[in-house]
């Protein structure tokens, strides 16, 4: 009786471990189809007027990252500490 549980459930490991690999490759080459079909797509949105020629060269600037101030506190503001030395004659 206990040889056949334990020979149960290694059979049974085995099998569930056979039956998540087998769906995990099916996952993964579902996953791999839909990027290649949204990668493929994602370059091509442009017209043909609008790509550039060989050789153009073309810089758009991004814009700057907005600052978040908490307005309990304010604003930074940097400093210098200056001394006075006096001479003493």
């Amino acid at each position: 009786m206990f040889f056949e549980v334990v020979i149960f459930l290694i059979v049974g490991f085995y099998l569930l471990q056979w039956i998540v690999r087998l769906w995990l490759r099916r996952k993964v080459a579902k996953i791999r189809r839909e990027m290649g079909e949204q990668g493929a797509a994602w370059g091509d949105n442009r017209t043909t007027d609008q790509r550039m020629r060989e050789g153009e060269v073309r810089v758009e600037p991004r814009k700057a990252p907005r600052r978040k101030v908490n307005e309990r506190i304010g604003d930074y503001v940097e400093y210098e500490e200056v001394t006075i030395i006096e001479e003493s004659e």
